[in-house]
């Protein structure tokens, strides 16, 4: 990921007002695209010159408005640029729209891909590793350069590479047979803010577990991935009807 010019020191009295008005103004200038992460609290409490305090109310007054996403433990994530309508809004309507075909396909991922990587722990080779490594160093690249399409395609990759280094090839032919339905929903839960940084992240543990050969913890490790995406829709989709509803509203799957 290409390194970003630091934020100036600010000055006066209101503090988080200033650090408001940087951030804001570097969002809206292109300097930190959607879905991106902004330094970490010590790093931006470095750069201004400014407490902790006056950092976290800045990133509270930002997150307020639709601007910023705080995700405890994984950072601070870019969901809209100032002034513009929220991309979220679509992402919403979309995941609605199509949350029970979502869950199941995730269910059916889950059955797959954990025998998948139980196997493939037993029976891969030095290339199939490498080019598994290949697709997360490429998939990382795209999601720092904002190019989500491209990210999925690297995403949809890996897990190619994953069943196929199971050695079945019905394993293989059942993934394929999702197509194009899965690179759709793939795409949208990937342009979830923060949501690809913490895909990433979930992938390398099942790579590490193929490469010392260890069948159940390749299978606990991709079982961890797709449940941390499905606790991380429902979370995104919780957020929004928190905002909208009084949490009355039924919901037909759980997701709230």
């Amino acid at each position: 990921m290409e390194e970003k010019e630091p934020f100036d020191r600010v000055h006066g009295e209101r503090l988080s007002d200033a650090v408001v008005e940087q951030i804001a103004g570097r969002i809206s200038s292109g300097g930190f695209s959607v879905g991106e992460r902004l330094p970490s609290e010590r790093e931006l409490m470095e750069q201004f010159g400014v407490s902790r305090a006056s950092v976290r109310e800045a990133l509270r007054t930002l997150e307020a408005q639709g601007t910023l996403d705080v995700r405890q433990g994984l950072g601070t994530f870019v969901v809209s640029r100032p002034g513009l309508e929220s991309s979220n809004s679509v992402l919403v309507s979309w995941l609605r729209q199509n949350q029970h075909k979502l869950m199941e396909i995730l269910e059916v991922r889950e059955a797959i891909e954990a025998k998948a990587a139980s196997l493939a722990a037993l029976r891969r080779t030095e290339q199939d590793l490498e080019r598994m490594e290949e697709s997360l160093i490429e998939m990382n690249n795209c999601v720092g350069k904002g190019q989500f399409e491209e990210a999925t395609m690297a995403d949809r990759r890996f897990h190619r590479l994953l069943t196929e280094a199971s050695g079945n090839g019905l394993l293989v032919a059942l993934a394929d047979n999702l197509g194009a339905t899965l690179h759709e929903l793939r795409h949208s839960t990937l342009s979830m803010p923060g949501r690809a940084e913490m895909a990433i992240t979930e992938h390398w543990p099942i790579v590490e577990a193929l490469r010392i050969r260890d069948p159940e913890l390749a299978q606990s490790a991709v079982l961890a991935h797709l449940g941390s995406a499905k606790k991380y829709i429902r979370e995104f989709l919780g957020k929004f009807r928190a905002g909208e509803h009084d949490g009355t509203e039924d919901d037909p799957i759980g997701l709230s």
